[in-house]
């Protein structure tokens, strides 16, 4: 799973005259910046390394993810 269904679900919305993320949104939309940026320090890294290392790295970014 992505990032992209979390920051659909916790979204900022309309409630009468303001727009605000749901309860809890807030922290949900910067955990997602972080896990985002992390998988592309991840994936910089792994660039630089030889095929069969990458192909490591990649079995275990997506085997620590549900």
């Amino acid at each position: 799973m992505t990032t992209t269904v979390y920051r659909r679900k916790y979204a900022k919305r309309q409630r009468g005259a303001l727009i605000a993320y749901p309860a809890g949104g807030q922290d949900v939309y910067r955990l997602c910046q972080s896990v985002d940026s992390l998988e592309r320090l991840v994936r910089e890294i792994q660039r630089e390394l030889p095929t069969d290392r990458q192909n490591d790295v990649e079995r275990r970014l997506w085997g620590c993810l549900p």
